[in-house]
């Protein structure tokens, strides 16, 4: 491959590039894709972390919540998470990665099984996708928000951080 900006993740870039499509990507439960049929596969999980927002905006617009969203060191924007590393869990990895590219304290906040939403496989990456939700307040959220600067790996993997404020 030639040289992307991709550095120490190189090795990684296949799995991260935007050049999905929507047919890719086949629905599967938690319990087939953490089955021994995708064992050899490589496993990514990645999290919502999501605070009910009753302000509106404006005085027109209902936000009703708030989402943390990130853009990589590669210009993609989307959720905080990455790959499951060898011996881990998709649990286990969306906790990781939270702390590593949001500060999540664990004290406070962790993702458990019952935080799963949906997971994916894309064959043509042989690519098994878990995503999570984590629901905390807004106040958590703020201080959350107020502590990402600080995650490790703010400013290399992660260029910036931002919440979207939706009308769910």
């Amino acid at each position: 491959m030639s040289e992307t900006g991709w550095g120490q993740l190189a090795p990684y870039e296949n799995y991260g590039r935007v050049d999905d499509r929507k047919e890719d990507f086949l629905v599967i439960s938690y319990n087939e894709a953490t089955s021994e049929k995708y064992a050899t596969h490589k496993h990514a999980s990645h999290t919502m972390l999501l605070a009910r927002d009753p302000r509106v905006l404006w005085d027109l617009y209902p936000s009703r919540a708030a989402i943390l969203m990130q853009m990589r060191f590669d210009g993609v924007i989307g959720f905080p998470g990455g790959l499951v590393d060898p011996g881990e869990d998709p649990v286990e990895a969306a906790n990781r990665e939270m702390v590593e590219e949001v500060g999540l304290d664990l004290t406070k906040h962790s993702i458990s099984k019952d935080n799963h939403i949906t997971s994916f496989f894309n064959a043509r990456k042989s690519l098994v996708l878990h995503f999570f939700g984590l629901e905390v307040t807004l106040g958590e959220f703020c201080d959350i928000e107020r502590r990402n600067l600080q995650a490790p790996d703010y400013g290399s993997e992660v260029l910036f951080y931002y919440s979207i404020h939706q009308d769910i």
